[in-house]
């Protein structure tokens, strides 16, 4: 009997791109192909199915596809009553998030604008409002000064594209932190020594790529060195270097970073 584990061929059948998966159809090496109609079996019984399929060697077609519905609908059904048919609980299964809790309130939210505040008073109440209104640091936790007031005041601009002297908008700007470490930090109380920002390569070094053609070749090749021209006001610029070109500069830092914290006796 051989030591590795069998194979399961699976295809899944979708709702749009990205919303949920309605059928996982799979096989085990030349068996029946068997087809799990999601909405329709209790939510046990995909779990455990989808458990079955990570003990195999799972082989499809995109499968980077498949599997990132697959691993969606378990991430979501497993916070769900696993004896619910889905099809009975749809609403329900639309407002289970990944941000569903105390750390909803991270998510991009609109900035808070108090409009047309005549200019005698915006300095004042931007004032008031910093010293009467208590905010968690982990809203603002991206912001480049943290020592700055978080109520600002900003001029107001009339039709005719000239400011305003008599009027102002006092707005509050948010910033949150949704990384692991800032909410282990805020959570637990465990300071990180070193967030990403703090090893990672010069922002000039990011990579050129597209989304939908995430392949260096898309973008240039070697013959031109990975670089990547474009028009830009008229002229021939760099706008920037495909991943083969830069891919180094970002193993050298955490190189450095790892012997750093060697040495120090990290």
């Amino acid at each position: 009997m051989s030591d590795f584990p069998s194979k399961v061929y699976l295809d899944t059948e979708t709702c749009g791109l990205h919303s949920q998966m309605v059928l996982l159809q799979y096989a085990e090496e030349d068996g029946p192909i068997h087809l799990h109609e999601v909405w329709k079996r209790p939510i046990r019984e995909t779990l455990l199915l989808i458990e079955w399929l990570c003990e195999h060697t799972v082989v499809g077609f995109n499968l980077a596809f498949d599997w990132f519905h697959i691993v969606k609908t378990y991430t979501t059904f497993r916070l769900a009553d696993p004896d619910w048919i889905p099809c009975e609980h749809i609403n329900e299964i639309a407002l289970l998030h990944s941000r569903k809790g105390p750390y909803q309130s991270l998510m991009a939210r609109e900035d808070i604008r108090i409009r047309k505040v005549p200019t005698a008073l915006a300095y004042a109440l931007a004032q008031e409002l910093e010293e009467r209104i208590e905010l968690d640091d982990i809203y603002f936790a991206k912001s480049a000064d943290k020592d700055a007031p978080r109520w600002q005041v900003f001029d107001r601009r009339n039709r005719d594209g000239l400011v305003d002297p008599d009027f102002k908008d006092v707005c509050l700007r948010f910033n949150p932190a949704g990384g692991l470490k800032f909410l282990a930090e805020h959570a637990v109380g465990l300071k990180p020594k070193y967030h990403y920002k703090d090893v990672e390569p010069d922002t000039a070094w990011r990579p050129y790529e597209l989304g939908y053609a995430p392949t260096a070749l898309a973008v240039s090749s070697p013959d031109r060195d990975w670089e990547v021209w474009g028009m830009k006001d008229g002229k021939l610029k760099l706008r920037g270097r495909a991943w083969p070109a830069v891919i180094d500069r970002f193993r050298r830092p955490r190189l450095r970073h790892r012997r750093h914290r060697i040495h120090a006796g990290a």
